[in-house]
């Protein structure tokens, strides 16, 4: 009976590991339905920067990683599986005076200031890398951050603008966080899983995937 439930991914462990911004409302309303529905199975969640995650992943220390596909590139032997397009966008607060014009152009941009996440982070050298490509010159930068919590109540409570993935954050919005009309191509930020390549099957993390999509 009981090895019937493991093979079925009712019984066993789950091991699982994220950025914090993925680990967010994203990824723990799924976790807290995987939970209700399989109560014999015990879930394990870390989080952490990119390098933190591959080590974790390399080592075994968890079995799947739900990240960007970036954090999978510069290394071999893991293999990635899209999930959704959590484009990056730039963030405000509802009544901001960018947030009224129908298209922000980079010089709007350069005149703001900006809350930026830690350097260590993928999104921080995605969004210079953006910022750049769609010719913003600077960014004026007055406060870096890795706690989402932070961003969040700072952009809502000042004129900062930052930038967020848009699907991952859209559940935080409510009515006092707004995306700006700006988008640039090297924003495409894929959202999936990423495993061991060859590594042995995993019941349990194939039922929580299946959940996922």
């Amino acid at each position: 009976m009981l090895a019937n439930q493991a093979a079925h991914g009712a019984v066993g462990e789950l091991r699982i590991g994220a950025p914090p911004i993925v680990a967010g409302r994203f990824l723990s309303s799924a976790l807290a339905s995987f939970i209700r529905d399989n109560p014999d199975c015990v879930v394990e969640m870390r989080t952490g920067l990119v390098h933190e995650l591959r080590t974790m992943l390399e080592s075994g220390q968890v079995d799947i990683v739900l990240g960007p596909e970036s954090l999978a590139e510069p290394t071999s032997g893991l293999d990635f599986t899209p999930l959704v397009d959590d484009r990056v966008g730039i963030l405000c607060r509802v009544g901001h005076p960018l947030a009224s014009l129908k298209q922000v152009m980079p010089s709007d941009l350069e005149a703001q200031i900006w809350l930026a996440h830690s350097r260590g982070s993928l999104l921080r050298q995605q969004t210079e890398a953006a910022m750049h490509a769609s010719g913003v010159k600077s960014m004026h930068i007055v406060c870096e951050t890795d706690s989402i919590r932070s961003v969040l109540e700072i952009i809502t409570e000042t004129n900062l603008v930052t930038t967020m993935p848009r699907v991952t954050m859209e559940s935080y919005l409510e009515d006092r966080l707004q995306f700006l009309e700006f988008d640039h191509p090297q924003f495409h930020r894929p959202l999936g899983t990423i495993k061991r390549a060859h590594s042995l099957d995993n019941p349990v993390a194939d039922r929580f995937l299946a959940l996922l999509r």
